[in-house]
């Protein structure tokens, strides 16, 4: 199986596809004006629709849109469908690559209803039940921006946070948010340490910030700082939907 860019005589090809995907489920009908529509969303370009072909057949179709939201860049999945699991597997993997080499924070896509596609996306956040994933590339654009804000200013007046997320270490004062090596940190520092899918768990608000300490997945340096900590990762959480998932949700 290969995974190439879009060709123009492969319309007919994914209509094809589309039919056999999309057989049992309520959809959109997939017409050429549909796929040109979701070939001329914003955000998407030709060197972002992605075919997933094997023995000459297309096996799989993927367009990927990059928009900028308001905290950071996001690779937003248009349409994504797949004959398999294989297919799935390598589209995802070139968007991943795609959406890299464009400077992308975080990827979001509706997943097809494959069997053991949990196993693909490992390391992927739900961020709507039944509906969403997203998989994060960098998450300073996003801290920076929630961060900063007013009311967590002022209780950062005079202290210093550092959140080291996985092997990441991201300092914060009332002033400014910077990236550090692990090893950089000051005497007097307020340390968190969590992995990224705990953090993804407590801004999705699918895991509260103290039963993540308590269950020791977040760790906070001296027990002192820990109401502090606390607060900070609780206003850290996402109140608003920031995605849209699909070209059927459009």
């Amino acid at each position: 199986m290969i995974v190439r860019k879009f060709r123009a005589n492969d319309v007919k090809k994914i209509q094809g596809l589309l039919k056999y995907t999309l057989a049992e489920s309520a959809h959109f009908i997939r017409d050429q004006s549909f796929l040109k529509y979701c070939m001329r969303f914003p955000g998407a370009s030709e060197d972002g629709i992605f075919i997933a072909e094997a023995d000459n057949e297309i096996v799989g179709f993927a367009v990927v849109s990059i928009v900028e939201e308001n905290w950071a860049r996001l690779g937003r999945v248009v349409e994504l469908q797949c004959m398999d699991l294989s297919s799935f597997s390598n589209l995802i993997q070139a968007t991943i690559k795609y959406c890299a080499s464009k400077n992308v924070d975080a990827i979001a896509l509706r997943p097809p209803p494959l069997a053991s596609i949990s196993a693909v996306l490992r390391g992927w956040h739900k961020a709507e039940r039944g509906v969403m994933m997203v998989r994060p590339i960098s998450f300073l654009p996003l801290l920076r921006l929630l961060l900063l804000q007013d009311r967590l200013r002022k209780r950062l007046t005079g202290k210093t946070i550092t959140l080291c997320i996985d092997d990441e270490a991201i300092k914060v004062t009332a002033k400014e948010v910077q990236v550090i090596t692990v090893d950089g940190f000051e005497t007097g520092d307020i340390r968190i340490s969590l992995s990224s899918e705990t953090l993804l768990g407590i801004m999705f608000s699918q895991l509260s910030p103290l039963f993540s300490w308590l269950s020791g997945k977040t760790k906070i340096k001296n027990i002192t700082n820990v109401p502090l900590a606390l607060k900070i990762l609780n206003a850290l959480k996402l109140i608003d939907s920031m995605y849209v998932s699909s070209a059927d949700m459009i």
